[in-house]
């Protein structure tokens, strides 16, 4: 069984949404979408830290994560104000690929989410696999 968000908790994200023609205005407002995404973890009952540092020697740290069962949460939106983010540049995905690349090998599951995935109730469905998976996994003793 998967569990979804209620319809009101799908309005509260979706209330942070302007339609737009334009790319001059982010069509995209991150922080509704970050409430929506604390929503999910109110719903399943997680206790998140934020902006945890999961890096010994870089400054790196995850939007969300669960430390204890090693998951991350990232929301990765877009941005769309006539130019490239910091994050959407070649160096930018080239770091953030540095990144999730060197928590994986630290053992963090990193669950990727976005807008769409909010309101499909995909990154639901996706966090509430990986805290079950890790879950079963501690309680074998890996």
């Amino acid at each position: 069984m998967s569990l979804r968000l209620t319809q009101e908790e799908y309005d509260a994200i979706r209330s942070g949404v302007q339609e737009k023609k334009t790319i001059a205005r982010s069509t995209v407002k991150d922080s509704k979408y970050k409430r929506g995404l604390e929503l999910i973890f109110l719903s399943l009952g997680l206790e998140v830290e934020r902006e945890y540092r999961f890096h010994e020697t870089r400054k790196w740290r995850f939007d969300y994560a669960l430390p204890a069962m090693k998951i991350a949460i990232e929301y990765e939106g877009l941005n769309f104000h006539g130019g490239a983010s910091g994050h959407q540049t070649i160096k930018g995905v080239a770091g953030g690929n540095e990144k999730y690349s060197e928590a994986a090998i630290a053992g963090w599951c990193l669950i990727l989410v976005n807008a769409l995935s909010l309101e499909s109730g995909v990154a639901h469905d996706l966090i509430r696999r990986a805290v079950d998976s890790r879950t079963r996994l501690v309680g074998e003793d890996l």
